[in-house]
């Protein structure tokens, strides 16, 4: 209660606020003592495993900095900033001590030129984001340094027209390279069908041979052979005609039997009618 009384804090959500400014300057995790400690071969052997404890860490501030911050302001390799900010893209974007972005913070430590580009990819609108003290990290860069020209040179829109004009050269770099698979598949099935070819012209000169082999068989063979086949469609003819009158014959026979079939039933037909005939007349005489 003294401490809120000695800073006006009376609004609950100031309250809240206060809170939870305390605990970020309270946080201090493994990855932040790494970084202050610049124990810099350990901590890049543990940011490459996804698993490791320090990625819980990533996001936490200490002092109002991220570790994004915190390995700026410690000049770390550039290895180590451009992992952590691979992690965590969003800390671009994080005002620490004093308004600083981490762009400020690198901006002033004088980083290299692949740390500077990568934070401004990220968040191209730092680069005219004003800190508490008024400056923009294009106001802090240093002089003569490829840095400084990446700060200064470009506006915040064309780097946002630049990274489209990347994405979209990628994205027809990733066509022409579907292209020329597409083309490298048509090369290997033209290939398949050449030597379907070759195998088809193969064949097509065995029958060639066989045709020209036909053709030389003399005229005489052609004639006995020619006999031989009339000879048989001959008694092929033959025994169709032996069959056909099989066929009627039996068709006759079943004819006759229908025939007396229908006799039987009309002569039963007739000596039943006389019977009754005669018990009618029976009848009418008695």
């Amino acid at each position: 209660r003294r401490f809120y009384q000695k800073n006006n804090i009376f609004n609950l959500d100031n309250v809240r606020l206060e809170r939870r400014r305390t605990f970020f300057i309270m946080v201090y995790s493994r990855l932040h003592q790494l970084i202050e400690e610049a124990t810099w071969d350990i901590l890049s052997e543990e940011l490459k495993s996804k698993d490791s404890a320090l990625c819980v860490n990533i996001q936490e501030p200490h002092l109002d900095y991220l570790p994004l911050h915190l390995a700026c302001e410690s000049h770390a390799p550039d290895n180590i900033i451009l992992a952590i900010l691979a992690l965590h893209t969003e800390a671009t974007k994080w005002k620490g001590r004093t308004g600083n972005l981490p762009l400020h913070v690198a901006a002033q430590a004088n980083l290299s030129d692949a740390v500077i580009e990568a934070l401004i990819r990220e968040n191209p609108e730092a680069l005219d984001e004003f800190n508490d003290e008024n400056f923009t990290p294009r106001s802090i860069a240093h002089n003569n340094t490829e840095a400084s020209k990446l700060l200064t040179l470009r506006p915040a829109g064309c780097w946002h027209q630049l990274m489209k004009d990347e994405m979209r050269e990628e994205k027809y770099v990733m066509h022409l390279k579907t292209l020329y698979d597409k083309v490298d598949l048509a090369f290997e099935k033209i290939k398949t069908s050449d030597a379907n070819l070759d195998n088809f012209t193969a064949r097509l000169e065995g029958i060639e041979e066989k045709m020209n082999f036909i053709d030389s068989i003399s005229d005489a063979t052609l004639t006995k052979v020619t006999g031989r086949v009339q000879g048989y469609r001959g008694k092929i003819k033959t025994v169709e005609n032996r069959l056909i009158r099989a066929e009627d014959d039996i068709k006759a026979a079943n004819a006759r039997e229908y025939m007396a079939k229908v006799a039987s039933r009309a002569s039963q037909s007739e000596v039943l009618r006389i019977q009754k005939t005669c018990k009618t007349n029976v009848k009418s005489l008695r």
